[in-house]
């Protein structure tokens, strides 16, 4: 545990042991982070067959967005206004990948989920201003 930085001290009881010939330094690094977003993936209790929005498509809502696919939530509808963020997702036709600016948002998520709204929204933009609007794509009762 360490805050974000490429070198630090910490005390070995804080330190996580690698076991380098299963796990290389690159993916190694990038523990605490999917553990953090693992955690937010269990609370929210995503499971098979459900429709999850995880806007932003930054590092954790990549991990978010593929960790929602590993517990069975079909399609994940993966949002953000950059289409480099977008075009870096996992192939796999059942992340679908949504600009707000050129694409109609409510209406891709109503056509996925036949009308329904999605069942769980994640908000990983670290934009609090987007929230009221993140609501809008998600059914009565949803997460």
């Amino acid at each position: 545990m360490a805050p974000h930085c490429r070198y630090a001290v910490v005390p070995a009881a804080e330190a996580r042991v690698v076991h380098r010939e299963e796990v290389s330094d690159e993916e190694a690094v990038f523990y605490i982070i999917a553990q953090i977003v693992m955690r937010g993936i269990r609370m929210s209790r995503v499971g098979w067959g459900e429709i999850p929005v995880v806007f932003g498509m930054g590092l954790l809502g990549h991990f978010t967005a593929c960790f929602c696919r590993l517990c069975g939530a079909m399609p994940v509808i993966a949002v953000d206004s950059s289409d480099f963020r977008l075009d870096i997702l996992p192939e796999d036709k059942s992340l679908i990948r949504v600009n707000p600016i050129r694409d109609d948002l409510s209406e891709l998520v109503r056509e996925y989920s036949r009308g329904r709204k999605a069942d769980v929204v994640f908000e990983v933009t670290g934009n609090a201003k987007l929230i009221p609007d993140e609501f809008k794509v998600l059914h009565d009762q949803g997460r």
